[in-house]
């Protein structure tokens, strides 16, 4: 890959750099590229905000449903994930 900037890069080199970042192939990036992605994924905006709305019962955060993400109880599932969301107690 050439020297590029973050702006001329298409959304395939882009992929590719952030592969090679995640595989054993890392050593193989030059400076520039490296710093070109790591300026990248600095940049990403948030394309979607999904905003989701909590009660409190019995001490334990509780999603509303229905949901725009698959939701139950005080748990976020999210492909293979399951995110549990629990309160902290109020330091005394």
């Amino acid at each position: 890959m050439s020297e590029k900037t973050f702006a001329d890069l298409t959304k395939e080199e882009f992929e590719e750099l952030l592969k090679n970042m995640m595989e054993e192939h890392f050593h193989d990036l030059s400076p520039s590229e490296f710093f070109t992605a790591l300026a990248a994924i600095d940049e990403e905006q948030p394309t979607e905000v999904i905003e989701l709305t909590v009660s409190l019962k019995d001490g334990q955060l509780i999603f509303k449903e229905p949901a725009p993400l698959f939701v139950k109880g005080n748990e976020i599932l999210l492909g293979d994930k399951r995110l549990v969301i629990k309160l902290a107690q109020e330091a005394a």
